[in-house]
């Protein structure tokens, strides 16, 4: 998997959801009802004052609130997974966490 900056990991992980562009514009996981996303107002690619910190929101979510869950996240191919502590992923950190990203394990074993 590539690198992602927030807002399009953001969106790859909306458009996993749904499956469509058109479904992701008409989501209906806005928080009115007690459904609420996270990630909802990020959807359409705008926003990033606060990404980072919504995507730690959902992978607690995910995680059922288990911080220990997200650090031990398994889902290595979830387009949030690299922002999952609510930072910025540096590319060493990502490398350390993960060797095999795509494009770089070449590097790693040569």
């Amino acid at each position: 998997m590539g690198r992602f900056t927030p807002l399009k990991a953001v969106r790859v992980r909306c458009l996993d959801c749904v499956e469509s562009m058109s479904r992701v514009r008409g989501c209906a996981f806005d928080g009115v009802k007690d459904t609420g996303c996270q990630l909802h107002s990020l959807r359409m690619g705008k926003g990033a004052g606060a990404a980072l910190k919504r995507i730690r929101a959902y992978c607690l979510w995910c995680c059922n609130g288990q911080r220990n869950e997200v650090r031990l996240c398994p889902s290595l191919g979830c387009p949030l997974w690299g922002c999952r502590f609510g930072k910025r992923p540096h590319k060493s950190s990502l490398l350390a966490e993960n060797p095999t990203i795509e494009g770089v394990s070449e590097t790693i074993s040569a």
